[in-house]
């Protein structure tokens, strides 16, 4: 089966989040991230993914002064990170992603 290459980055988005000290990070640890793994989004792609996963309930976005976004993972997405939940448009973790 071949990788979406979207619904790669949003399983990644939502594993950076949980990654995260509150799971809640801005637009530009978003990015390096993505980056840092191969994804060279740019904001407004970022933009479009992080709006699709607000949503389908995976993240609460919140606009701030200069249009910089910030996301915090819902349980929802604590349940995509830790496999205990399928939504489609987002990749499934392989068991060794599996977080918790």
């Amino acid at each position: 089966m071949a990788v979406n290459p979207r619904s790669d980055a949003r399983l990644l988005i939502l594993r950076a989040l949980y990654k995260q000290p509150g799971y809640v990070a801005n637009q530009e640890v978003l990015l390096a991230k993505l980056r840092e793994l191969g994804y060279p989004f740019t904001r407004d792609v970022l933009h479009i993914e992080l709006a699709w996963l607000d949503q389908v309930a995976d993240v609460i976005v919140d606009q701030v002064s200069g249009g910089v976004h910030i996301a915090t993972l819902t349980g929802d997405g604590l349940d995509v990170v830790e496999g205990l939940r399928e939504i489609p448009g987002i990749r499934r973790p392989r068991p060794d992603e599996l977080q918790g």
